[in-house]
């Protein structure tokens, strides 16, 4: 491609440049009104003095490639939709009949059709039932509308609402919407509260539902537990970086519920055996709980803790998906735990597990707030004397006390 140049000859000089980027001598062009007192580039456009223009190259057209796969989709027929099934296909006049008479949720309709009662029915509304070809009809009217409904039965109520809600012309509205729809053409005693279950239980419509519209479920209290043991909460802290001098990574942490006495055991990995062994050592000094509370990790929900809990008869019980809260009570201790050792620990990290059975000591010795008792006077009933000497602040106070006494 000929290069295409401008006819105008610029002023040049040679200069010597000293700069962070580059170090030489250069050839400059000369401007009357400079942007700045040296300007470095590096277009190859200006090599001889010459301006000359940038080459500009045509990118060729795009053509889109039909691949065979795509090909293939496009000659497939049309899939029809997926619809809900016809709920009331079957019912004949003769069975509608059949089942209004027979209904004991229908008896007191039954009875006003036969006396021709007019009933009010909210503030300006008149209803009152009525026979037409052996069929039992509900006739509603106020200073709006008035319009005929169908009595249904119990049998044809959920085929009703199904109707209503699910199929594709009706588009699982609400249920203010479903409610409108259902009672144009249909009553049954109750019917705005059955419609209004079932539109709350419609799968479908709770998988899209905004965020922020679903209420939560209101907690139920934990059962109160006043025999030691009775039922135990355990939980895995881990994986906890740096291993320690020995390779453990893990902590498995007991709590008793009656009397908030913890315990925990270093693991080297949290496998379902050596976690089972390790439930087996607590449980061979403290005796064997009858309730277990655990989260839903693969090593309390396999096959062997399943055939552990079998063998020595215990009940598993296991916390709702991505809720530790429903397990707070050893959470809470792994908390205390984890800043006791990180306390302790500060300057040889690798020794992490070797304060694990003097932390856990320091939690039982301390009250609880909800229960005014240490884990361990509740656990083994100790008072008095025998219980001074289990803390090291008691045997200072002891030897103070003790003294005078040995000085005299």
């Amino acid at each position: 491609m000929a290069e295409a140049s401008h006819a105008c000859d610029l002023n040049t000089a040679v200069i010597k440049v000293v700069t962070p980027l580059f170090t030489g001598t250069i050839v400059a062009v000369v401007m009357d009104d400079p942007p700045c007192d040296l300007l470095i580039g590096n277009r190859v456009q200006f090599v001889d003095g010459v301006i000359r223009e940038v080459p500009v190259y045509r990118t060729p057209d795009v053509i889109s490639v039909l691949t065979r796969a795509q090909a293939e989709r496009e000659n497939q027929p049309l899939k029809p939709l997926p619809a809900a099934r016809a709920a009331l296909g079957n019912v004949t006049p003769v069975l509608l009949a059949k089942a209004q008479d027979t209904d004991s949720t229908l008896a007191t309709p039954r009875e006003h059709a036969k006396s021709g009662k007019v009933k009010l029915s909210g503030k300006h509304g008149r209803s009152k039932f009525l026979r037409e070809k052996k069929l039992l009809y509900r006739e509603f009217s106020n200073r709006e509308r008035s319009f005929r409904q169908v009595v249904v039965p119990r049998e044809f109520r959920e085929g009703v609402m199904a109707t209503a809600h699910d199929s594709i012309l009706e588009g699982h509205l609400g249920t203010k919407k479903t409610t409108d729809r259902v009672w144009c053409r249909f009553y049954w005693p109750g019917f705005c509260k059955d419609v209004r279950r079932f539109c709350a239980s419609c799968d479908k419509c709770q998988k899209v539902v905004a965020e922020g519209r679903v209420r939560k479920v209101p907690l139920e209290k934990m059962p109160l537990i006043d025999e030691p043991f009775r039922r135990v909460a355990v939980n895995i802290i881990g994986l906890i970086l740096p291993a320690s001098e020995d390779g453990n990574r893990y902590i498995l942490t007991m709590v008793d519920y009656a009397t908030r006495y913890p315990e925990a055991i270093p693991l080297k990995s949290i496998e379902a055996t050596r976690v089972a062994e390790a439930l087996v050592t607590i449980w061979s000094r403290l005796g064997i709980p009858s309730e277990v509370l655990t989260d839903r990790g693969t090593q309390f929900t396999g096959g062997v803790m399943a055939e552990a809990a079998r063998l020595l008869s215990l009940e598993q019980h296991f916390t709702t998906p991505y809720h530790a809260q429903c397990n707070g009570l050893v959470e809470r201790f792994n908390g205390t735990l984890k800043t006791m050792l990180r306390k302790l620990a500060q300057e040889k990290p690798r020794t992490w597990d070797r304060y694990i059975p003097a932390l856990p000591f320091a939690y039982r010795e301390v009250p609880q707030e909800s229960l005014g008792f240490s884990p361990f006077e509740l656990l083994y009933g100790r008072q008095g004397i025998v219980a001074m000497v289990t803390a090291p602040i008691a045997l200072v106070s002891a030897c103070c006390w003790l003294t005078p006494l040995v000085a005299g």
